[in-house]
């Protein structure tokens, strides 16, 4: 009679566990195609008989649900998370650029409408030797955090930061630019470092925001050899604040959490030598890149993808030519 959304009770003694599954999947086909639903009334043997294996059941059920609830709630709470730290960082990058661009519009106007004398420009270029002018990208920032000491960009990857310098290699662990609470934290160069003359080792470190990307979060494709074999990829730009350098890659490796590659000055040559023989050794390719005791190198620091070992990458300064 094309009746619909009937429910149906079955009261019979059902005790075989096949039929009630039997009865079960009917039950679903029936709800979704006509709307008619059954339901059964076991039988008292049946209960008697499946009580314990009903619990299990409905124990295992909840288990799974329960389970599937937490991984939900886990990959909800990491993507959202990440999402914010990626809006975050790009908000400060985007107010970077700005700052950048209004210092540099500032400077020019300057420029323009100041007429001085040949006496008062003399004394201006006098003054430009004895002082050591800053970047302008630098200067500009300088006056957003003061702790501001020079720029990292690393080809085709996100690396492409503002590097800050603090009393200790904790504070922007969990501190961005602005230095406010951030768990991606910002690219910092090692406390020991001779930010403006650079030391024999430069030390920088950052967070590996893997599923973000921000940050060193992307430093894992310097593990492929489509990557490492680029001699494009092998130069990196960090620049302090007061001169754009160049740097070329001689080792790239992973390694257990050690402190014996983070050593900013040597006392000898001999030391220093052993130290770049030391880390030479462990690349994971041979770059053939030349580098010795007078050449001074930078080294990124971070965790691998895995979050056990140390991803390290080792970089020779390229002369001016």
């Amino acid at each position: 009679n094309r009746i619909k959304n009937i429910k149906i009770y079955l009261k019979q003694n059902i005790n075989s566990l096949d039929k009630v599954e039997y009865l079960k999947k009917i039950n679903k086909q029936n709800k979704k195609i006509n709307g008619i639903k059954f339901k059964i009334d076991y039988s008292k043997d049946y209960l008697e008989d499946n009580l314990m294996s009903q619990i299990h059941l409905n124990i295992i059920k909840t288990c799974i649900i329960l389970s599937l609830f937490l991984v939900s709630s886990v990959v909800v709470y990491v993507f959202s998370t990440n999402y914010i730290s990626m809006q975050k960082v790009g908000d400060i990058q985007n107010e970077i650029q700005n700052t950048i661009a209004e210092y540099k519009e500032s400077k020019k106007k300057e420029d323009t409408e100041e007429n001085k004398t040949d006496v008062e420009q003399e004394q201006i270029d006098v003054e430009i030797e004895e002082e050591k002018e800053l970047l302008p990208e630098i200067a500009s920032l300088k006056e957003v955090n003061e702790d501001t000491v020079g720029w990292i960009k690393v080809n085709n990857t996100n690396v492409d930061y503002p590097v800050v310098q603090a009393d200790d290699n904790d504070f922007y662990l969990k501190k961005n630019f602005k230095k406010k609470n951030d768990a991606s934290g910002w690219i910092f160069m090692d406390y020991r470092a001779d930010a403006e003359n650079l030391s024999q080792n430069t030390i920088i470190f950052g967070h590996n925001m893997y599923y973000s990307g921000v940050m060193f979060g992307t430093l894992y494709k310097v593990n492929y050899k489509n990557w490492y074999t680029n001699e494009e990829n092998q130069i990196i730009e960090f620049s302090n604040a007061y001169k754009n350098m160049k740097w070329k890659i001689f080792s790239i490796y992973k390694i257990e959490p050690t402190n014996d590659y983070l050593i900013a000055d040597f006392s000898t040559k001999e030391k220093y030598q052993d130290f770049l023989q030391l880390i030479t050794d462990r690349s994971i390719y041979q770059f053939n890149t030349p580098v010795s005791t007078h050449d001074k190198i930078i080294t990124l620091s971070t965790c691998s993808s895995n979050g056990t070992k140390r991803l390290v990458i080792h970089a020779v300064l390229l002369s001016d030519d």
